[in-house]
């Protein structure tokens, strides 16, 4: 399952459709799908799913920032977003 979920991740990567960060929250549209670090501050864990319960998107916690950064080359992630509808529908299918 997860294995399928991080193939999906790389496939919007290379499509270019991710967004990551705290500040790209504002441009998260229905649809997205927000992949939201487990080990994340509470902080942001709260700022995540408001904004997401406002838009109507999905927040998932699979993974630690240290495997999200894996996938992007970088030391960690906290927050990475799918921004393709299709990808997020077959990810969601996944979980």
């Amino acid at each position: 399952m997860t294995n399928k979920i991080l193939g999906y991740i790389g496939l919007a990567l290379r499509g270019k459709f991710v967004l990551l960060g705290e500040d790209n929250l504002k441009k998260v549209k229905k649809g997205h799908i927000i992949f939201l670090a487990s080990d994340a501050s509470e902080n942001l864990k709260e700022k995540v799913s408001y904004i997401a319960s406002l838009k109507g998107v999905d927040v998932v916690s699979l993974f630690n920032k240290d495997t999200l950064g894996q996938l992007l080359n970088k030391n960690q992630v906290a927050i990475l977003v799918v921004t393709n509808y299709s990808l997020a529908t077959q990810i969601k299918k996944c979980l």
